[in-house]
């Protein structure tokens, strides 16, 4: 029987270590009846993952797809995801769009 193996970039590795972190979590958190608790925001910021990242990476977009479908720039979107810049509302706007959400749920 073969084995399917991919070849991932890092980065994208990266993202879904932090997404089966978050998911982790969450299941701990439902199976011991707190999930209405604990916020979305908050969750993330337990595991450490920027709810952007979180939601990029669930979209299955690395941060190269993203910033071309949004027309926002690889670094920008990487500098909001270290929390090293805040997301403005105009970009929350633009990602929100590509990812399908409300903007609120960029905006925490």
């Amino acid at each position: 029987m073969k084995k399917n193996k991919a070849i991932l970039a890092r980065e994208e590795w990266e993202d879904q270590e932090d997404i089966r972190a978050y998911d982790e979590a969450k299941a701990r958190m439902e199976e011991e009846g707190e999930e209405s608790l604990v916020e979305f925001d908050e969750l993330c910021c337990q595991v450490g993952l920027s709810p952007l990242r979180y939601l990029r990476g669930r979209a299955g977009l690395n941060q190269s797809q993203l910033a071309r479908k949004s027309g926002l720039s690889q670094s920008y979107i990487a500098r909001v995801e270290k929390n090293q810049r805040k997301l403005s509302l105009a970009a929350a706007k633009k990602i929100a769009r590509v990812l399908g959400l409300p903007r609120e749920k960029l905006l925490v």
